[in-house]
């Protein structure tokens, strides 16, 4: 009897053990009930978020944030700046000292990856079931598009509150009643930036006259 015990437990925890394929199993599922459900197809995504409808959403996202954060370099770019070494900083200062509103269009410009990290952040909200979260910060981040008179943010955010409306349309009143008027700024702290700094790009725009 002694020995048998011995062997068992001397079995636990490797292949030879005939509990540990059940164990394991039972901890994946531990694992994904803590997550907030059965795992999708891609690791974070909840079950009920891995839908055809909600696929299309994340690559909308995933496609807005890309082009965002590439609007930078495409300003630079075709302002033609980018040079190495101190040819590129004597090219910029050129280009500001003879047109101010190149200052306040690349201002603009490199609000953009911003924007996408923002955009980022509200997405992994959306995720856990804060739509309010994430359709509330689309809002301000689309005013800011506005104001900086740029059509890819305008129309992107357009999109995805369209996407997301569904859920966000019956969680957006509670979301707003539980965390009153001082988490609301909270939660949309970083899109009221963007939208400050928007606001002032468009006032500089109107006095240079562009």
């Amino acid at each position: 009897m002694a020995k048998r015990k011995r062997a068992h437990a001397a079995r636990r925890g490797t292949k030879a053990d005939p509990e540990r394929t059940e164990r394991a199993a039972e901890e994946v599922r531990g694992s994904a009930t803590s997550h907030g459900g059965a795992l999708g197809a891609e690791d974070g995504i909840p079950a009920r978020y891995d839908t055809p409808r909600e696929r299309l959403t994340r690559r909308i996202f995933i496609a807005v944030e890309v082009v965002l954060v590439l609007i930078p370099l495409v300003h630079l770019g075709l302002a033609g700046v980018l040079h190495d070494g101190d040819a590129a900083m004597e090219s910029l200062r050129v280009m500001i000292e003879q047109n101010p509103a190149f200052l306040v269009t690349s201002i603009a410009a490199l609000l953009q990856p911003f924007v996408a990290y923002l955009m980022r952040i509200a997405y992994r909200h959306y995720l856990r079931d804060e739509a309010g979260y994430t359709a509330a910060n689309l809002v301000v981040l689309l005013c800011a598009e506005v104001a900086l008179q740029n059509m890819v943010g305008i129309v992107g955010m357009a999109v995805l509150l369209w996407r997301i409306w569904g859920r966000a349309s019956d969680d957006l009143g509670p979301w707003a009643s539980s965390r009153r008027v001082g988490g609301v700024l909270a939660d949309i702290s970083g899109p009221l930036v963007v939208f400050a700094l928007a606001a002032l790009c468009a006032y500089a725009n109107m006095r240079i006259g562009v």
